[in-house]
């Protein structure tokens, strides 16, 4: 017999300044229910429990990438660099089996942005699908998120956004709403819904997802696959949390998984579902941040492949032999992402004198088979000026600082990965 206790997951966002503390526990508000078919009830003593409403996550966090990516222009000055995919998958009637359905909510007294908002969700849920198949890329194959969609034989496939508009008494936070949902309806057990919700301007909060504390790894077993499960969303985070929250819901991140926090996230600094939730949880930085998510509250599909989601896990690893998020019906399998571009030679002098024009070159960019065509491009560092930096060979100069100077040569991919080669040129007077 085990115990298993749904709780909700947060992340907070201070919108007028960052804190570390996180708030006092309330009351439990229904006992817990044991044993392996029995519904787990809800429990809202979230600090006992490992989960509190916590501190916001250091919008630096997203922004402190690998050195290499430091000095890299934004994807926007890139040229040829499309934004990320933005479709979602279109899977024979758009309603069978188990899917996610996006719902837009607002009450008497707040905002009705529904027409313009609907589209933008549906490009976000579009990003976000992208983001879980690039978790595949090197793998047999890819996963993206089930929405629940218009049928494709009307001639479009469109993701369904449904409009919910609720009493003020329903508003007061997202467990009164869930509730309201609830009685209208929303109560399928093969279905996660994630809101997004109209909220007060100075609402602290960013998201809020439910899970359980489960990490059975049977799919048929496993409670986040046998109830109708929430996820909520302020508008600050409308795009940038979606993930997050989704994957809450699927499962992640478990307590005894490797580089799990005390809170229900994880450690690492380039992960969407890791963050610093409390004042003892250490960050570790294992992967380098790709150039598509230099943005507030981004990050990568479980990055070191080993804490949450894994298509295809090593035999007697942690996510073989319990829950793992790619086992989860909520996700479909497609063909695996392409690999990232590679650089595979730069080089330039070993010395420079400031003010003094030197050559840099690269060569043998390529992307594996499947790939799409990368664009190449350099980066010099502080007090440096390239001739064209979108060249193979360009031309350098350094106007300001002496000592060592690190030249990147790069190519990034429409998706916004990047593969880079460094150069070292030390500058003298």
């Amino acid at each position: 017999m085990r115990t298993r206790l749904l709780l909700p997951a947060i992340l907070a966002l201070a919108l007028g300044g960052l804190t570390g503390s996180a708030v006092a526990p309330v009351a439990t508000t229904a006992p817990v229910v044991t044993g392996s078919d029995s519904v787990p009830a809800w429990v809202s003593r979230v600090g006992q429990l490992g989960h509190g409403l916590d501190s916001a996550p250091p919008v630096r966090r997203a922004l402190e990438p690998q050195p290499v990516h430091r000095a890299v222009a934004t994807p926007m000055r890139v040229p040829g660099v499309n934004p990320v995919g933005s479709s979602a998958p279109c899977l024979r009637t758009g309603t069978g089996g188990y899917r996610f359905q996006a719902i837009y909510a607002t009450a008497k007294g707040y905002p009705d942005r529904y027409r313009t908002v609907a589209p933008r969700i549906r490009q976000w849920i579009g990003e976000a699908s992208t983001e879980v198949w690039f978790a595949s890329a090197g793998r047999s194959y890819g996963q993206r998120m089930r929405w629940v969609t218009s049928e494709p034989a009307s001639g479009r496939c469109v993701v369904s956004v449904r409009k919910v508009v609720v009493p003020a008494s329903a508003y007061a936070g997202p467990a009164r709403l869930w509730a309201h949902l609830r009685r209208l309806g929303y109560t399928s057990p093969r279905r996660h819904y994630v809101v997004w919700a109209e909220t007060p301007p100075r609402q602290r909060v960013c998201g809020l997802g439910e899970t359980f504390l489960d990490d059975t790894p049977r799919p048929a077993d496993n409670w986040h696959n046998r109830m109708a499960l929430f996820a909520w969303l302020t508008p600050p985070c409308w795009e940038g949390g979606l993930l997050h929250e989704a994957l809450h819901t699927l499962g992640a991140v478990q307590p005894g998984a490797p580089y799990a926090s005390a809170h229900g996230h994880c450690r690492d600094t380039a992960d969407i579902m890791c963050y610093q939730d409390a004042s003892g949880t250490r960050l570790v930085r294992r992967c380098a941040v790709p150039l598509r998510l230099r943005q507030p509250f981004a990050g990568m599909v479980d990055c070191g492949r080993d804490t949450y989601y894994n298509v295809s896990p090593r035999k007697g690893s942690y996510l073989a032999r319990h829950w793992n998020v790619a086992r989860s019906p909520f996700l479909q399998r497609t063909g695996p992402a392409p690999l990232g571009p590679r650089v595979a030679s730069a080089s330039g002098p070993r010395t420079a004198r400031i003010g003094r024009p030197f050559t840099l070159r690269s060569a043998g960019r390529r992307t594996p088979a499947g790939a799409y065509r990368a664009v190449p491009f350099w980066v010099a560092p502080a007090g440096c000026g390239l001739s064209d930096p979108y060249r193979a060979t360009t031309r350098a100069r350094c106007t300001k600082g002496t000592g060592r100077k690190v030249f990147r040569a790069a190519a990034v991919d429409r998706y916004g990965r990047v593969g880079v080669k460094s150069v070292v040129v030390r500058v003298t007077r």
